[in-house]
Formats: C-alpha cells, structure tokens, sequence
C-alpha cells in the first residue's frame, strides 16, 4: 500500500467521523437504542440472541470521562462506521489492482485513489448507513466485522505465497466468532470469502492442520455469549428471558420468545407476496434510497410508497454502480462474482430468510446495508471505468487528458458524494433531536409516585428504561412491557423483583405462559373496592368525587383478543390478576400509544393525565385540570420542538401527537365548563410548546378539530387558516362539501366555498346539493349570470327536475322582470 493510499484512507475516516460527529444523536433515540444503552451501562441481556460483544464494548464506552452515557454508546457507531468507510476505500483499491496493477505513475495513483474515493464517500452518505451510523444500535459495529473480514481475505490475496499468510484466515474465522457476539448477519459473508479462497489459493482449504484450528477460534470468538450465562445469574434489572441455565440459554440463543416455527417451512409459505411486497417494496425500495432517489409519498401504512424515486439523487449513483458492475465483470469476472455473491447473499437471501409478513412495525431497509457496501465497490470501479476510458480517448491528446481526468473527478465527486451528503444530512442530522428522551420522561412524569404503568412496545419501553437504569429517573415506576407480559420469565421477574408487582399466581404456572387462555364470549368482571382503599387510592381527587362510606364497585367487560373470538392472550390474562391482586395499593397506569382493544375493557375507567391514563374506581372523570394542567406545563419537557434546523419523522410526529392530544382533552374539558378564556389560554400554549411549523399535523381530523376548537373561542381566524391547509389534501368530496359550507355559513367566505363547489360540480356533475349550494351562493353574491348558467347545465341533464325549472324562473325574473311588470313601473313613473 502506497503512502497517497493510506492518507487517502486516513482523509475519508476523517471526512465520515467528521460528519457522523456533527449529526450524533445527543442522547438516547427510540426502538432498541435505549435497550442497547441501558445494558451497555448495567451489563444487562438485551433481547435474543443478545449481543454480548456489543454490551461489552458498550460497558467500556461508558466509562469514558466525556459527555453523557448515551452519546458515549451512540459514539460507538460512529467510529465503527468511519473505520468501515475507510476499510470500503481500500477494498475498492485492492480490487483495481487486480487488473491495474500497483500504482505507480502518478496517473494510476490519481485514478485509483479517486474511484475508491468516491465509492467509500458514497456509503458514507447513503441513506441507511448513515442512519445506522448515529445511534446506538448493533448494525454499525456488525458492518465492521463484515468489513474486516473481507478486508483481511484481500490481505491475505495479497500474501498468499508466504507461509504464515494462513494467519489472516485464521483471524478470519476468530472474527466470525467474535462478530456473532454482536449480530449474525456478518456470517452471510462466508461464500464471498470462499470464493475469494477458491479463485486465489485452492489448496490452503486442504490443510488439515488448519481445520483443526478452526472450530477452536470459532468457540473462543463465540465464547462473548458466556457473559450472557454469567450476568444473566446475577439478576441484572434486564434480564431478557433470564438465560442464567443452559435450558433458557438455548431457548434465549434460538429466539424462542418470538415464536418456534421452522425457518425451512416457512421458506416455502410466504408470510406475504415474495415479488409485490417482501422484494420490491421491502427491498428494491430500500436500495433506491440509497442510490436512485427517495420519493415523499405517504402510503397507507404511513411508510414511503413509492418503490422509484429520483428525487435527490437522479439515479446517478445507481447508473455509476451499474456500469461498475459491468465493468468489474470485463477485467476481473472471479473477484466480480465474489462481490456479486456478496450482494446476493446480503441483499436477496436476506429477503428469502426473513420472510417478512404485511405490515412491518417499521421500515427495515437498516438489515441490508451490507448489500449496499457490496453496490458501493462496484461505484468505485464504475469511477475508475470511465476514468480508464477517458485515458483511452485521450491518450494522444496529453495536454487534454489531465484536463478532463481532473474534470471527470471533481464532476463526479460533486454529482454524487457531495450531493449524496447534501440531500441526506437534514434528515440524519439528530442532533438537538431530543423527543425519545423527553417523550419517555414525559411518561413516567405523568405516573404518581410509586406507579405501575402498561406499556405498548418498543417505544414507549426501551427509552423509559434507559431513564431509570442510566439517569436515575423515577425508578419508582414499575414499567411492564405488555408484549413481554406473554412470558413467564418477564412475569417472574415482575413478581420478584422490586420494585415488586403484586400477582396472585402460582408460580409454576406462570412459568409456563406463552400461549393463550380459552375464553368463549365476554366476560364481565366486578371488582369491590373497600372505602378505605378507595379514599387512598383516589385521593388525589378528593372535592371531585363523593367518597362514601360503603364499597365502590368496577363493573366492566372485556372480549377475547384471539382466535376468532375464542381466547385471551396471556397478557390480557394477566392484567386481569394484576388488577385483582394489586389492591389498589399502587397507583395504576396505561401508556397513551397502548391500544384500547389491549386496555381489558376499562375504557370508562381510565383517566388521562397527559402521556398516561390512570385507572380510576369511577366513571365520567377522563380529566381532573389540574393534574393535566401541573404536569403539562409545570413537569413536561418539549425541548427544540421549535427549531426548524431538527428533523422530525413522520413516526415521531405522530408519537407527539400524543402530547397533543392530553392539551387538546383539557381544552374541550375547559370549554365544556364554561371556561373559553382558560381553554384558549391552554390551546396557545400547545402551539408555542409543541409549534405546528415545524411538528406537523399529520391527522386531518385532528387539524379540523383544533379550528373548530379555535372558532368555537373566538378566533374564525384560526379555522380560516385550517381548512386552508386540508382542502388542499386529498379528502373526501363529502368533506370538501362541509368545509365549503363552513366558509360560507361559519366564515362568510362566500368566494372560497364557490371555488369549491366549482371543483366538485367539474367532478361530480350529477350531484344536485353540490349544484343547488352553488346556486344558492352565487345568488347571494348577485351573480345571477354564473348562477343561471349552472341551472341551465343542471337542466339540461335534467329536464325532468320540477324544482330546478321552478328555480330558474325565479332566477330569470331577477334577472329580467316581466314585461307587464315593467309597463306598470313607467306609468308610475310617469305619475
């Protein structure tokens, strides 16, 4: 490796760190990072099949004496992600050599160094590793395994003469051991590095001295997993599945908790259509993103729909891989199907394997960028074909060709690293993103004192946790995740460890929960509250409600939740012996993005306190204002909402739609009391917390709830400005109609509904309210021309309709009197 190589390499480690620095998330962010960070920090086992090496770094990173514990793991990403765009670069470099040769001219060292250049800058800046690259999640320190490995089998390609060359190999297979401690998709390199092995040296995979080394380097990599045995026996506060024997172990490394049907079986009965919807939208679009363009489309799911886009792009990294490819096959067809494998392996295998069913909770375009790194070898050689073809027109033109190889690269450079960098970096630039970490705060502010809270999933669990395990935060709340609420061990442990949830149930059966409870109908359940325990368990009410001397009663019913109507889930089960052991002891809780259908029917029992409903002994209270009031304004945080300069995602936006909605039930709560000037007063401050500039409304109906809300206080302003915004959405004609009244009616904007009518009428001509309205405006308006036109139409198609004749006489009569009515008018005059 020559010296311009290596202070290549070095620049662009330097260029990607940079960037990756400057757009780190600046603390914990939603899905599994919060899981990640948290037992990082506590040595704790994180879901199956766990990632041990990854914990264990990330227990090292967090003892760094600089910012805070959630940025210090966030850092791993980065650094692991700028290592392996300098590792891609020289990768790219190590493959032209093949037909190139060492670089010696300062030509073959320009053309070399510039395609890989580009190639590794343009992973750089993809849209997927660059969002890996930011956030504390497995797939960044995983793609530097794959990319050492092949590294290493490119070092080795280089030295396979030597005797101890095998060294390489050998620190291949340790590093597949090693690399499954952090995630499995590293080992779908294995048939790239034996083609590479194949295509260069047959005979190393003869010596039997080395197969018996093997299995040994495998075990010692994969010996990361005995920290799993080990910490799990020490009871760490997470502790998934609790593999502390070899039983749970194996149930723990062979994902058991999400279900035991074969891989095999399933290859063969798609979970959804295999073209349509597991290739090329869960796949084809994904790889778009990176290299053809992003589309801004919302579909139904609330996911990107378009499958091709350029926007941002125009295909030109695509078109620059393509020809890469194609050139890669013309001079090195061996070294060209190894990549090819890898892309496949990476890329369509994984599609195959997963078997991914309709819907996704998310997008997953993050499990392929090991596919994409494979696209980004061959944009490097793509570089260095045109490169190549340039000096081959040229080549008798000196004075010429530096001109347009200087020309060539800077084009290039800009058309697609720094364009790539361009498009991308709003929406992978976290910082000052502070939502999960605020949102999750929120929550748990939203609990009383030593609480118990139902959470949904992912988000609105794995950032409470990084909270109370990392930061301290209110580890009096007792967060039980209802997903894993269908396992015994996460059961045992809510029953054993503190702080403690009171369950009445055997032991031995909850061990065995899992599966499903039969249940045929609804079941109606009638809990007795002494008046003792209800005072104490409501006092936070008391001057709201009576409190009686005599037992309150919760009446309720639940349905089945699977089966068609003939069981329960395990979870629902167990909420129902919650509320019958808890003794209401303890104040309990549902996080505001769990489901109603998974509440167990107490809908009429619950009351919101802002991101969490309480579970009250009575009905008819969904707010008391001042719990809402003191822990919206005076406990919540709702940091840099207002900055225009931080991105917010769709998902995110609709998670704090949540925040929205406890302002919004207090303000209709206010104005239902008589309270209008409290209620606008509220109403202004969600706007100034929570601005709709830069966090947008996405629900319709929400949009027109706060102008009607506005309207109804006193600013028709307000609800002008609202349905100016949603009539320009795709909404119902029927919707258009209201709106187009509430102009006319509510608004006196006679002219906007008229431009209404006039669109509806275009598309709908038979729609006799939507003329008869527009008839109506237009002679209000005293434009009797236009209105009798839009008659004579509606006539025309009608000649039977008795009414709309009637109509335009009159109309005409306004128009031009009758003549004895005129004659009579003159005499008078006359007179």
């Amino acid at each position: 490796m020559n010296r311009e190589t290596k202070l290549t390499a070095i620049a662009i480690f330097i260029i990607s760190l940079t960037v990756y620095i400057i757009t780190i998330a600046p603390t914990v962010s939603f899905w599994d990072c919060g899981e990640f960070i948290s037992c990082s920090y506590i040595m704790g086992i994180p879901h199956p099949p766990g990632a041990p090496l990854y914990i264990m770094i990330g227990r090292f990173f967090t003892l760094l004496p600089f910012f805070d514990v959630a940025v210090r793991v966030n850092f791993i990403s980065a650094l692991s992600s700028a290592v392996v765009v300098a590792i891609l670069f020289l990768i790219i470099v190590r493959l032209i050599k093949e037909w190139r040769g060492e670089s010696k001219t300062v030509e073959d060292k320009i053309l070399v160094n510039a395609a890989g250049f580009i190639g590794a800058l343009s992973y750089a800046f993809s849209d997927s590793f660059w969002f890996n690259a930011v956030e504390a999640e497995v797939y960044a320190l995983s793609m530097l395994f794959t990319a050492l490995v092949l590294w290493l089998a490119i070092v080795w390609m280089d030295n396979f003469k030597e005797y101890k060359s095998v060294r390489f190999l050998l620190f291949i297979v340790y590093f597949f051991g090693l690399g499954a401690g952090v995630h499995l998709l590293n080992l779908l390199v294995i048939p790239t590095i034996f083609l590479l092995i194949i295509f260069t040296d047959r005979r190393v995979l003869l010596r039997i001295d080395l197969w018996g080394i093997v299995p040994l380097l495998l075990i010692l990599g994969y010996s990361t997993y005995l920290m799993i045995l080990i910490r799990s026996g020490m009871n760490p506060a997470i502790d998934e599945n609790n593999p502390e024997n070899l039983e749970n172990f194996a149930k723990y490394l062979n994902r058991e908790q999400y279900g035991t049907e074969s891989q095999f079986l399933t290859f063969f009965n798609r979970k959804a259509p295999l073209w349509s919807y597991q290739i090329k939208k869960m796949f084809l679009r994904y790889f778009g993103w990176q290299f053809i363009g992003k589309g801004t489309t919302i579909g139904p799911d609330g996911n990107i729909a378009e499958n091709l886009s350029f926007r941002g792009l125009i295909g030109l990294p695509f078109l620059l891989g393509l020809v890469g490819m194609v050139h890669h096959f013309y001079k090195d067809w061996k070294r060209a199907l190894s990549v090819l494998i890898f892309f496949i392996m990476t890329g369509i295998a994984i599609v195959i394997y997963l078997n991914q069913p309709d819907p996704q909770p998310r997008e997953r375009d993050y499990v392929y960028v090991g596919c994409f790194f494979a696209f980004a070898i061959w944009i490097g050689i793509g570089m260095v074909g045109i490169l190549e073809g340039i000096i081959s027109k040229l080549r008798e033109k000196s004075k010429l060709i530096w001109l347009a190889i200087g020309g060539a690269i800077f084009l290039v450079t800009l058309a697609l690293p720094v364009n790539m960098c361009r498009f991308n970096f709003h929406e992978h630039d976290r910082s000052g993103n502070y939502v999960a970490w605020d949102y999750s705060y929120n929550i748990l502010q939203s609990c009383e004192p030593n609480a118990i809270i139902f959470t949904n999933g992912d988000n609105d669990t794995f950032p409470l946790w990084y909270l109370q395990e990392v930061e301290n935060i209110r580890k009096d709340v007792r967060v039980i995740s209802l997903p894993l609420l269908n396992t015994g061990w996460y059961t045992l442990q809510l029953k054993h460890q503190e702080p403690k949830v009171p369950i009445n149930y055997p032991d031995e059966e909850i061990k065995e929960l899992g599966g499903y409870f039969r249940m045929d109908g609804t079941k109606t359940v009638k809990i007795v509250i002494e008046p003792r325990l209800n005072r104490y368990y409501m006092r936070e009410m008391e001057g709201i409600i009576p409190f009686k001397d005599e037992n309150t009663e919760m009446v309720f019913q639940f349905e089945p939740t699977a089966f068609d109507g003939k069981a329960i889930r395990s979870q629902d089960y167990m909420i129902y012996i919650i509320l019958q052991s808890f003794n209401f002891m303890k104040p309990l809780y549902f996080a505001v993005t769990v489901e109603i259908k998974n509440m167990l029917g107490l809908k009429d029992f619950l009351r919101n306190d802002g991101l969490a409903y309480k579970v009250i002994t009575v009905k008819g209270h969904p707010v008391v204002p001042e719990i809402m009031k003191r822990n919206l304004l005076e406990k919540f945080k709702f940091r840099n909402l207002d900055n225009p300069k931080v991105y917010y995602d769709r998902q995110t936006i609709l998670l704090l739609h949540n925040c929205r909605k406890a302002f919004l039930d207090l303000v209709i709560h206010e104005y239902n009391n008589k309270r209008p000037q409290e209620a606008l007063k509220i109403l202004d401050k969600m706007f100034e917390l929570i601005p709709e500039e830069t966090i947008h409304f996405l629900i319709d109906e929400v949009i027109e709830q706060v102008g009607k809300l506005y309207y109804q206080l006193g600013r028709p302003e307000e609800l002008e400005k609202r349905l100016d915004i949603l009539i320009k959405r795709n909404i119902a004609d029927s919707k258009k109609y209201e709106f187009a009244r509430i102009y006319s009616l509510n608004l006196r904007k006679n002219e906007k509904a008229i431009d209404i009518l006039k669109g509806l009428i275009k598309k709908n001509p038979d729609n006799g309210q939507y003329v008869g309205t527009l008839v109506t405006l237009l002679e209000s308006e005293k434009d009797y021309k236009n209105a009798l036109n839009y008659l004579d139409f509606w006539i025309t198609n009608h000649p039977n309709d008795k009414n709309a004749i009637e109509r335009r006489d009159k109309l005409l009569n306004k128009i031009s009197p009758p003549q004895d009515t005129l004659h009579m008018e003159k005499n008078n005059h006359s007179k």
